[in-house]
């Protein structure tokens, strides 16, 4: 039966197309994209996730993680700001606390 088990969970992280899971220490869990999947932010803002990036939303978008690991990419949303200037400083604000 335990074996039945294990070869069962390996079959759907291999039809997922899954590599490893990931866990952002909030207990959720997050399989990395089988294929290019198309994703959309809460503004209506579509971006295209590449296969086994892993994808979490958070308060101010997305961050997309590479299969590496050695890297994040913060998707920010911000209210309208002036100019491109005065939307950095929040920008940053944000990316640090999500990528730290």
């Amino acid at each position: 039966m335990r074996v039945t088990a294990i070869l069962l969970a390996a079959a759907l992280c291999a039809a997922a197309g899954s590599v490893a899971a990931q866990d952002d220490g909030s207990g959720q869990v997050f399989l990395p994209a089988a294929s290019d999947l198309p994703e959309q932010l809460p503004s209506g803002a579509m971006f295209m996730l590449p296969r086994q990036w892993t994808l979490r939303f958070t308060s101010f978008g997305a961050v997309a993680e590479p299969p590496e690991l050695d890297a994040d990419v913060a998707i920010i949303e911000l209210p309208a700001a002036a100019d491109a200037r005065a939307a950095v400083d929040p920008a940053w604000h944000y990316g640090d606390s999500a990528l730290n």
